[in-house]
């Protein structure tokens, strides 16, 4: 269950952040890129051997400051002002810092393998969640299909997958993170045996002291299924055959000609030109006082001049258009934005309440607040 006292001590996991190099982790007010963050705290906790780390002064980062955490002190860090948040850049999804994959594949209902392929002990489609690691010379299963997870892990009380299940290389070296105790292997399908899912809601010894959990991915596939191919043709899950070459499509982005279809409502038009730009620009400058209003002439300008595809897929510019072929708001995305889209977690407690968050931005800043 969630931490709901402030005081209950965990420590906090990732997995997969190095599918998600786009991304990072703040809490308190101390920010780490995820991959360093998931490379400092995995080996460190895995040595720990499931041993209580509630009050081991060892159990700290690089800077010596403690790994422990709370969420009173969380929100306490820099006066008041700490968070728990994970940013991405606004081209992550361009430049493969985020990790594509879809809802169904991270639930565990679209199956990523081939049911002919006897040799693969993951055949179930309630376990898709579970895949095979696609990189090489890295042996083991990645999580939740390979998003980028966060777990918070009762301090005191917990059991993690094993080294030997999550992806590890030729060393045993520990790759993608680890995560809360979720799953046995007991065989292969063909032999009778699957992957056996433990319970996680229990007080036997299957417990794994997961307190919270939370995913971040990239819903793929919206390039190839409704404007290359003309679709909808349905995105595949991390693992399967055709993902690679469907996740490159993706990451290519545009082309000139499919840009200039999207836009070509502004072809001419200097007084829509004028009139978009300064509603996007209010849009996205905007203060809690005036959001809803200037969220209301940008919607107006889409609809009455049909530019929701457009505004659906303008984050998809990046090398393939030259810059001056591009609307004059548009050429920052060719050049790379400083503009993050973040999963913020506020902490006062966790339960969910606005889940557009504070000063929502779409594609922008984004963020889930959670709270008592």
């Amino acid at each position: 269950m969630p931490p709901k006292s402030g005081d209950k001590k965990f420590f906090i996991l990732l997995a997969n952040a190095d599918l998600n190099s786009g991304a990072t982790i703040t809490i308190g007010t101390k920010t780490w890129k995820v991959k360093d963050y998931q490379d400092m705290i995995t080996p460190l906790i895995l040595s720990k051997a499931n041993a209580d780390v509630s009050n081991d002064s060892s159990f700290v980062d690089t800077d010596g400051d403690s790994l422990i955490f709370t969420l009173n002190s969380i929100k306490a860090a820099g006066g008041g002002t700490g968070t728990l948040r994970i940013d991405y850049d606004s081209r992550a999804i361009l430049d493969g810092g985020i990790h594509g994959t879809m809802t169904s594949c991270v639930k565990g209902k679209d199956n990523p393998y081939n049911k002919n392929d006897t040799s693969n002990p993951l055949l179930t489609s309630s376990n898709a969640h579970i895949t095979n690691a696609q990189e090489t010379g890295i042996t083991g299963y990645r999580w939740r299909n390979g998003a980028l997870t966060l777990h918070l892990i009762d301090a005191a009380n917990y059991k993690l997958q094993p080294l030997t299940d999550i992806p590890h290389d030729a060393s045993n070296n520990p790759v993608a993170g680890t995560h809360a105790l979720y799953y046995t292997q007991s065989g292969f399908e063909n032999t009778g045996n699957k992957i056996t899912i433990l319970s996680v809601n229990n007080t036997t010894d299957k417990a794994n002291g997961l307190l919270y959990e939370s995913t971040v991915f990239n819903h793929y596939g919206k390039l190839y299924e409704l404007v290359r191919t003309g679709g909808p043709v349905k995105a595949e899950c991390y693992g399967t055959p055709n993902y690679n070459a469907m996740i490159s499509i993706e990451r290519k982005g545009l082309t000139l000609s499919e840009y200039n279809k999207l836009t070509a409502v502004f072809k001419n038009n200097q007084a829509l030109q004028d009139a978009f730009a300064a509603a996007l620009a209010a849009y996205e400058n905007a203060t809690d006082a005036n959001l809803v209003a200037t969220k209301t002439v940008l919607q107006k300008l889409i609809k009455d001049n049909g530019l929701k595809n457009y505004m659906k897929y303008r984050s998809y510019i990046k090398d393939l258009i030259p810059s001056q072929n591009l609307l004059t708001w548009d050429k920052s995305y060719a050049g790379g934005s400083t503009n993050n889209t973040s999963f913020n977690q506020t902490v006062d407690d966790l339960k969910r309440m606005n889940l557009l968050g504070q000063n929502f931005r779409t594609g922008r800043r984004t963020w889930i607040d959670l709270t008592p």
